[in-house]
């Protein structure tokens, strides 16, 4: 199955529109929250690393010889942060699922997405503090016009 491409514009607009969700989401829908905030960081870093490396397209991102590894596995928030050298700003652990099972910060969206849990609910309001910091510092990172970076 082919991957659809998403312009920097629709990922911006997407990036806007999940976060202004979360925002809007009662606390007590905390999966579904935790789920558009992901989304929204995702899209939010996707953004970013366009405007580093001056491109408009998902096809042009997961062509770049410096993230193509992204196009396998689209999710992975803690390499995307890495590639827009953010890592050592925010930290996302792996949450303890049942039977043990390690969660990486990439699969974070399929644990609230499934309607999963994880054993420690401060671990994921812990990992929910930190996708908001990182939604932060995106809101003063991107704008709705492509930057030229450097």
């Amino acid at each position: 199955m082919a991957r659809l491409t998403a312009t920097r514009h629709n990922l911006y607009k997407a990036f806007r529109k999940h976060k202004a969700c979360y925002e809007a989401l009662k606390p007590g829908h905390d999966q579904c929250r935790r789920l558009i905030l992901f989304y929204a960081v995702e899209m939010g870093l996707k953004v970013y690393l366009l405007d580093k490396i001056r491109k408009h397209s998902t096809d042009d991102l997961f062509s770049h010889h410096e993230y193509i590894h992204l196009k396998n596995n689209s999710h992975d928030i803690r390499e995307m942060l890495k590639l827009a050298k953010m890592q050592g700003q925010f930290t996302l652990k792996a949450l303890k699922g049942k039977n043990n099972v390690s969660i990486a910060p990439s699969q974070y969206h399929q644990l609230w997405r499934y309607g999963l849990e994880s054993i420690d609910a401060e671990d994921e309001k812990e990992a929910e503090m930190v996708l908001c910091d990182i939604i932060s510092c995106l809101d003063q990172n991107v704008s709705s016009k492509q930057l030229k970076r450097s």
